[in-house]
């Protein structure tokens, strides 16, 4: 939107000031060991503890949970 408001395509009327920004400095790749309906627990972004809960797997009558290590 900045680019189009300074080539005159786009009126910006107000600044929209974005979030502080996070740096990360450890990510873990979360993989399902099976397939099912997934039910998560936690959005993108969102920020989780220690043993949370992310998401449960549901198979025909059994039950996994997945927790952040």
């Amino acid at each position: 939107m900045q680019v189009m408001g300074a080539l005159n395509m786009y009126q910006q009327e107000t600044y929209i000031d974005p979030q502080p920004t996070v740096q990360v400095y450890e990510t873990k790749w979360v993989r399902a060991s099976n397939s099912g309906i997934l039910r998560l627990y936690v959005k993108l972004g969102q920020k989780v503890i220690k043993k949370q809960v992310l998401y449960q797997i549901r198979l025909i009558g059994h039950k996994k949970n997945l927790q952040s290590s």
